[in-house]
């Protein structure tokens, strides 16, 4: 399973980095992307990374370019 570090868009509204509803970042080793809403079906904890904090999982990455939702399932 991959691992995903989920945190807050600081940047949501500014020029590539989604309107001001793309509030969560979600990352991976493979994609980086702005969602407006995130759903987490897996265990998942806090980790500081670097200045900021992050929710951090392992799961499968799925997306919903429709409502612009990031689920992480277990697989």
């Amino acid at each position: 399973m991959t691992e995903y570090h989920i945190r807050y868009n600081k940047r949501h509204g500014q020029a590539g980095w989604g309107s001001h509803e793309h509030v969560w970042r979600v990352i991976g080793p493979k994609k980086h992307g702005v969602y407006k809403h995130v759903v987490i079906n897996v265990p998942c904890r806090g980790m500081k990374t670097g200045m900021d904090y992050s929710m951090v999982c392992h799961g499968v990455l799925s997306v919903d370019e429709e409502t612009s939702t990031a689920t992480i399932n277990a697989e």
